[in-house]
């Protein structure tokens, strides 16, 4: 018994199926690509981001903040730019460290060059003092000699006592210098301030300057107006005197040497100005400095120890002042201006204070452990109690009033 039937009625079911499941393959296929593409192209975007943010990291600037739907590579963007703080802190810490660096080196090199200049100025004070101390000593040494011999007419004994009188004194103004830087630089000097009329001490002491060798030749003027200050007298002759033998040493003979006194502003303002040889512009801001000073004019045997100036600055700061130099150029002269605090006058303060009678005998205890001076001086004063106080020195004759050193 046979059935038959038609093919295309039996394979039509499977051709449909085979074709609808070629049409779903290709549909399911289409949809892949699509969906790979479209996340291939996220993912290639990621990747892109990162590897600029990679690029930035390796040329030292910052990668942008950039987010993905792919949690790894945000995760590694986020890495990037945490490792890019971490390079941008150590990066500071190594830029600190290299100003530091570079602070600490120049402060070093100025630290050598400033000790360079200061062994400079050591050796060239060492030779000056040398220099300072052999002529006078020569000097003294030469008169000695002279009265050694005995036969020195009174006109040469006279003329040697006077050499080693003013060679003495010169001697006195160098050790009395060094002492006194000595004694800032430890800090032991303590001020006896009180009510002083500056301008008669201003005016005590260019008289004073007036009648020394140094002064011969020069025109000294002095413009003033009463002004009172606190200070200690001694120490502001000491100013004074520094400042005008200063400008003597700088001025050439016959110049004119201008002081003048005024208050302004609460402030008594001392001026010093000379035509002499003037401070070169490299000079001027560490000519307060100890041991620093510009070449000695020729017509000047004493050069000093450039010491001087550097009192001056450290007694006006104590007084609580401020003392300052100004200067045109070399051979145009030269300002020193000093500011102290003024104050009023005290109510019934003199001018010049009343000497107290002294009494008609003294009592006086003289130490000293070197035994030459000690008998020399021991002489001296048994002379001055015979004469009354009165002496020659050299041919002068001197008087001694007031204590002494």
């Amino acid at each position: 018994m046979a059935v038959a039937a038609p093919v295309e009625s039996i394979e039509a079911p499977a051709t449909r199926a085979v074709q609808l499941a070629g049409g779903g393959l290709i549909l399911a296929l289409l949809a892949a690509l699509f969906v790979a593409a479209i996340f291939g192209r996220r993912l290639i975007t990621a990747m892109q981001v990162a590897g600029r943010s990679a690029v930035l990291l390796g040329q030292g600037r910052r990668p942008e903040p950039a987010t993905s739907a792919i949690r790894e590579v945000d995760s590694l963007n986020q890495a990037l730019m945490n490792a890019s703080r971490l390079l941008e802190q150590e990066r500071a810490s190594r830029h600190s460290a290299e100003s530091e660096r570079r602070v600490l080196l120049q402060k070093e090199t100025e630290a050598l060059e400033a000790a360079q200049t200061q062994n400079k100025a050591k050796d060239k004070f060492l030779a000056m003092l040398g220099h300072e101390l052999r002529n006078p000593l020569a000097a003294i040494s030469g008169a000695v000699s002279l009265l050694k011999t005995g036969v020195a007419d009174q006109a040469r004994l006279d003329r040697s006592l006077e050499i080693i009188d003013r060679q003495y004194r010169h001697l006195n103004y160098i050790v009395d210098d060094l002492l006194n830087v000595s004694r800032l630089l430890a800090g032991k000097i303590v001020l006896n301030n009180q009510p002083l009329d500056l301008c008669e001490s201003v005016s005590a002491s260019i008289d004073g300057i007036r009648g020394t060798d140094r002064a011969l030749g020069f025109n000294i003027s002095f413009t003033s107006r009463p002004v009172w200050v606190n200070a200690d007298p001694v120490r502001i002759e000491q100013i004074l005197n520094n400042l005008a033998n200063n400008a003597l040493k700088f001025s050439p003979v016959g110049g004119a040497v201008r002081i003048g006194l005024a208050e302004e502003n609460g402030r008594a303002v001392v001026t010093v100005q000379d035509e002499g040889s003037g401070i070169s512009e490299d000079l001027l801001p560490h000519i307060f400095e100890p041991f620093v000073q510009g070449p000695a004019p020729l017509n000047h045997t004493h050069a000093g120890l450039g010491v001087s100036l550097a009192l001056v600055r450290e007694l006006v700061e104590l007084h609580g002042g401020e003392v300052h130099a100004t200067s045109a150029g070399q051979g145009r002269g030269s300002v020193f201006t000093v500011g102290l605090p003024a104050i009023w006058k005290p109510a019934g303060a003199r001018s010049a204070p009343e000497l107290k009678k002294a009494p008609a005998r003294r009592k006086l205890v003289y130490v000293e452990d070197n035994a030459d001076a000690r008998s020399t001086m021991t002489e001296l004063l048994t002379m001055m109690a015979q004469t009354g106080g009165r002496f020659r020195s050299g041919t002068q004759d001197r008087r001694i009033t007031g204590a002494g050193r």
